[in-house]
C-alpha cells in the first residue's frame, strides 16, 4: 500500500464535503473512505444527514454538522453551509450523491469549484422510484446540476456513458468504488477450501430495501432446499421481509442481523458459503466486490452496472434481473460442482485487484489537484 506524504496544515486547501442521505448506507461508507484518503492532503469540514457518518467524520474533518431529523435537508444544509463559510475559507464542495447535486446551483453562486459523485444510473426508471415528483422535473433539475458542476465522478462505465448523453466527456470522471484495508487483507489470505458443510449458508450484505430484489433472495432460497441465509443490513423492507420469510416457511433457517458495523461484515461473509444478490436497479455493489475478496463464488441478476464486474460464467454467475429462479438454479450449480467454485474464486480475485486502495487513491488525490490549482 502506498503511503502517503501529509501536507502541512496551512497549505492544505480547505473542502466542504455534503452527504445528504438519513440512513447510513453504501454511499455514507464510500464517502467516510474518501475522506481518509483526501485528509493526507485537504482539510475538510462536512454536512451530513445520518448519525453515524457524523461519528465516522467526526475525526476526520475540523467540523462536522448534523442536520436535525424531519428537518428540509436542502434548507438546513444551505443554512449550515453560510455558517461555515463565516469560519473557514472553503474552496471547494464534493457533493456525494444526486439529491446532494441539487445544492450545486447555490454553492456555484458563492464562488466554489463543485465536484459531485453520481452512485445511481441516470435513468428514468431509476427516478421514478420511490419519488412523487415528476420524471421531467427531476431530470432537469439533475441536469441543472451536472451543469453547474466542474466534474462528475462517476463510480461506474455504465453510469458514465449515460451521462456523457448531457455532459461532454472533459467533465466527466471515471474512479470506481473500493473495497477497504480489511477486505485487501482477505485477498492476502488462502482462498477458503471448498468443502461438503452442511447446511449450505447463502448470503447477502446491503440495504433491506425493494430495489435490492430482497423479495427475490428469499423467492431463490426457497428454490434451494436445505439452505441457510443471513440477511447482513437493515431497510425499509425488514419487517415485511421477515413477515414473508415466515409464509414461506423458511424460519428459523433464515437469519437476519440487522445493520451491522462495517467491520464486522468480513465475519458473516467467511461464515458462508455463496453470495446471493437479486438486485432490481444497482450501479456497482460494493459487497459483490467484498464477496470476492473473501473467497465467496457470487450469483447475482445483471441490473446496471453489475456486468462491468460480474462476467457471467467466469467471475460469477448472472441472471436476468426478476429471475430467482435463475438465482436458485446457479447456486445449486455451484454445490453441485465445487470445482466451478474454486476457479471463479481465483478469477474474481484478480477482478477484485482493479478495485482496491493503491489503485483508486491516486486517481482521486490526481483529480482534487486539478481542481484546486484552477
Amino acid at each position: 500500500m502506498p503511503e502517503l506524504i501529509e501536507s502541512p496544515v496551512a497549505s492544505k486547501p480547505l473542502l466542504l464535503l455534503v452527504s445528504l442521505g438519513w440512513v447510513h448506507g453504501g454511499a455514507e461508507t464510500y464517502y467516510t473512505k474518501l475522506a481518509a484518503i483526501l485528509s493526507k492532503r485537504f482539510r475538510m469540514v462536512a454536512i451530513v444527514c445520518a448519525q453515524r457518518l457524523a461519528e465516522e467524520l467526526s475525526d476526520i474533518c475540523d467540523d462536522v454538522v448534523l442536520l436535525r431529523q424531519n428537518s428540509n435537508r436542502y434548507v438546513s444544509a444551505l443554512r449550515a453551509f453560510i455558517a461555515l463559510r463565516k469560519r473557514f475559507p472553503i474552496e471547494a464542495a464534493h457533493l456525494n450523491g444526486q439529491p446532494e447535486s441539487y445544492l450545486a446551483p447555490f454553492l456555484k453562486v458563492f464562488g466554489l469549484k463543485i465536484l459531485s459523485t453520481r452512485h445511481t444510473p441516470y435513468t428514468d426508471e431509476f427516478m421514478r422510484e420511490g419519488s412523487r415528483m415528476p420524471v421531467v422535473v427531476k431530470r432537469m433539475m439533475v441536469q441543472l446540476a451536472f451543469w453547474c458542476t466542474g466534474r462528475v465522478i462517476c463510480v461506474s462505465r455504465m453510469i458514465e456513458k449515460q451521462v456523457a448523453h448531457v455532459l461532454p466527456a472533459a467533465r466527466l470522471k471515471f474512479i470506481p468504488t473500493w473495497i477497504d484495508a480489511a477486505f485487501e487483507r482477505e485477498m492476502e489470505r488462502p482462498l477458503p477450501i471448498q468443502t461438503d458443510r452442511q447446511p449450505v449458508k447463502l448470503i447477502f450484505a446491503g440495504r433491506v430495501v425493494e430495489n435490492k430484489g430482497i423479495f427475490d433472495i428469499l423467492e431463490a432460497m426457497k428454490g434451494c432446499p436445505g439452505v441457510h441465509l443471513t440477511v447482513v443490513g437493515d431497510g425499509s423492507q425488514r419487517n415485511a421481509l421477515e413477515n414473508l420469510a415466515t409464509e414461506l416457511h423458511l424460519q428459523p433457517h433464515a437469519k437476519f442481523t440487522g445493520r451491522v458495523e462495517h467491520a464486522e461484515i468480513g465475519r458473516h461473509y467467511s461464515a458462508s458459503d455463496i453470495y446471493l444478490n437479486a438486485s432490481k436497479i444497482d450501479n456497482q455493489p460494493l459487497s459483490i466486490l467484498e464477496a470476492f475478496a473473501c473467497g465467496l463464488p457470487v450469483v447475482t441478476t445483471d441490473a446496471g452496472g453489475i456486468p462491468d464486474i460480474v462476467t457471467d460464467e467466469n467471475t460469477g454467475f448472472l441472471v436476468p434481473v426478476g429471475d430467482y429462479q435463475g438465482l436458485a438454479a446457479r447456486a445449486l450449480k455451484l454445490l453441485e460442482d465445487q470445482s466451478i467454485a474454486t476457479k471463479m474464486t481465483e478469477l474474481a480475485r484478480l477482478e477484485c485487484t482493479r478495485y482496491t486502495w493503491p489503485v483508486v487513491c491516486p486517481q482521486w488525490l490526481d483529480l482534487y489537484h486539478s481542481v484546486a490549482k484552477k
